[in-house]
């Protein structure tokens, strides 16, 4: 029982020599069968084996020196952004469309009318009497268009009416040889007399040559 025991411990000797590097000296120990004297304990003592702590070693752990980098700083520029402002649509106005005044028609001048000779002033002044003349008047209501009315005296010395508007109660006078503005400005413009001093007729005709007025002196 004893031999065994210290076989087995010869043998644990050999390992932990192996694992140190003294093979050779084993070998030869146990070739010569030498017994290393071992101290017996109790069997239900341990052995404290004393295992080496390891010393912890400090590293210098290199310290990182914070580079300096330069951060961009993002600025933000506010920038006005158009509102979309709903335009107003026109209203589409309706358009009146002008009504349409009737345009009246003048009413055209009669070209007939109660037009009377007053008078003839037969005895005018100087040789050739220019100042003599026939006086006629519109006695109706309305206005009349003389143009082509004829005025004549016994003789045929006929007178033809411009175109003129006698308007009621207007008097125009008809001259030998002068003209007067007053008067509506006829005038026969004759060098000589037309009117005799003794007697004569003068006849009012119209356009349509119907007799209008006759006046007679003697």
């Amino acid at each position: 029982m004893f031999n065994k025991k210290k076989l087995d411990r010869s043998i644990i000797v050999l390992l932990i020599l192996s694992a140190i590097g003294v093979t050779s000296v084993a070998a030869e120990i146990l070739s010569q069968k030498l017994y290393l004297p071992i101290i017996i304990k109790p069997e239900n003592t341990p052995t404290r084996t004393s295992t080496s702590t390891p010393t912890k070693t400090s590293t210098s752990t290199p310290t990182k020196t914070p580079t300096s980098t330069l951060t961009r700083t993002a600025t933000f520029t506010a920038t006005n952004t158009p509102t979309k402002t709903r335009t107003p649509t026109p209203t589409k106005t309706q358009t009146k469309t002008p009504t349409r005044t009737p345009t009246r028609t003048p009413t055209p001048i009669p070209v007939d009318g109660n037009i009377q000779i007053l008078s003839i002033y037969y005895d005018g002044s100087g040789l050739n009497e220019p100042d003599e003349y026939v006086e006629i008047k519109n006695l109706g209501s309305t206005s009349v268009q003389i143009q082509n009315w004829t005025l004549r005296d016994e003789a045929y010395h006929i007178f033809t009416f411009p175109q003129f508007v006698m308007v009621p109660n207007q008097i125009c006078r008809i001259y030998t040889n002068e003209t007067h503005p007053e008067y509506c400005e006829f005038s026969y413009n004759s060098s000589s007399a037309i009117w005799n001093n003794s007697e004569d007729c003068g006849y009012l005709f119209n356009s349509s040559d119907v007799l209008k007025s006759k006046y007679c002196y003697h």
